[in-house]
């Protein structure tokens, strides 16, 4: 991460990968603090505990259509 000189810091990641194309990122960091911070550390949480159990019943289905195949 770069400091730029404000509280925005700029990310940056970059994949190479072998067969198919590299991929290259970059956003900003915004720090939040306080009561903003917590409602926003809540969503994150929130979407990531969605996402999981989402990839979890993805696993599962594809093991059960593995089975009856």
């Amino acid at each position: 991460m770069r400091d730029n000189g404000s509280r925005l810091n700029e990310r940056q990641y970059n994949q190479i990968r072998n067969r198919t194309k590299n991929w290259a990122f970059s956003g900003h960091v915004h720090y939040v603090s306080g009561a903003e911070g917590d409602r926003l550390r809540g969503e994150l949480a929130a979407v990531i505990r969605d996402l999981l159990d989402w990839a979890a019943t993805q696993r599962a289905e594809q093991a059960d259509d593995q089975e009856a195949a």
